[in-house]
């Protein structure tokens, strides 16, 4: 009777085996995905710090250093925008793996015959599902700060063509002011949720989290 039970029991263990290396290979997919997102949220800080720096020098510019100010301006909000857009494309890929990886491992668990087995398996998805939905959470969240803060910055940039002179930065500088303070604030939210995002990652994919791209 013992013997059976070992045999039965080293069954069960065998079969979790392809499952979790069948849902192993999505988790990695996921975690390079996060690490992908991770990576381009460093970029957008960056961005960030570019947008604001050449919005400050428009306030110290004056005659034909207003124009290419001006210029420096719209390149690196543009650059910004560009690099937001590549965010949001990293995070639906983010999503997109993180749906596969679950519904991989969903059927991996009906495929588990030991009650055990199947059960902390379970658990374990749950956890993952958890932290993932979280993250998830937290993304469309920093998501919401980020536009009215570029909303401000791309009606900066409009209200400058129309009147790009010295004046006309100054009945600014309550704003500029106010988007200084946003931008400080996206980023300090894009810090944290770019530290989740590879959190997470190193977890489902330890070989990935190099990733930079």
């Amino acid at each position: 009777m013992l013997r059976l039970m070992k045999v039965g029991m080293l069954a069960a263990t065998l079969a979790l085996l392809p499952a979790c290396a069948s849902s192993g290979g999505k988790g990695e997919a996921t975690g390079t995905s996060l690490g992908k997102a991770a990576a381009a949220i460093d970029s957008g800080q960056g961005q960030i710090d570019a947008a604001l720096a050449a919005l400050g020098g428009l306030s110290t510019a004056k005659g034909a250093d207003l124009s290419s100010q001006f210029k420096v301006f719209q390149g690196a909000l543009n650059q910004l925008a560009s690099t937001a857009k590549d965010v949001s494309g990293k995070a639906e890929a983010m999503q997109r793996d993180g749906q596969a990886y679950f519904a991989d491992w969903d059927k991996d668990l009906a495929a588990i015959s030991d009650e055990g087995v199947r059960s902390r398996s379970e658990h374990r998805r749950n956890e993952v599902q958890q932290e993932f939905d979280a993250i998830a959470k937290r993304y469309q969240e920093v998501a919401g700060e980020f536009k009215p803060f570029m909303a401000t910055l791309r009606d900066i940039e409009t209200a400058l063509k129309a009147d790009l002179t010295a004046d006309g930065v100054k009945s600014l500088s309550s704003v500029i002011k106010r988007a200084t303070s946003e931008g400080g604030k996206v980023k300090a939210s894009l810090t944290r949720l770019s530290k989740d995002f590879r959190s997470l990652s190193e977890k489902l994919a330890p070989a990935a989290t190099a990733v930079g791209s």
